[in-house]
């Protein structure tokens, strides 16, 4: 694979991995922060941005506002 070729493919999968589609793990109402399971991938702490995020077991989206290399 070239270098150019290898770089699509980064930036594909980055782009499918900044919204996240899953329910509500765990919830830290205290911290204002939520762990999402999609699949068999559990998130770690993430922050929510709406008044209530709802309860464990909830369906939920998340949507990455920055591009992280751990995406």
């Amino acid at each position: 694979m070239s270098s150019v070729e290898f770089r699509i493919t980064e930036l594909e999968r980055k782009l499918a991995n900044l919204q996240l589609i899953g329910v509500i793990d765990q919830l830290d109402e205290s911290n204002a922060r939520v762990k999402v399971k999609c699949g068999e991938l559990v998130t770690g702490w993430l922050p929510w941005f709406t008044r209530r995020p709802g309860w464990p077991g909830r369906p939920c989206n998340y949507t990455f506002l920055g591009l992280d290399k751990s995406l």
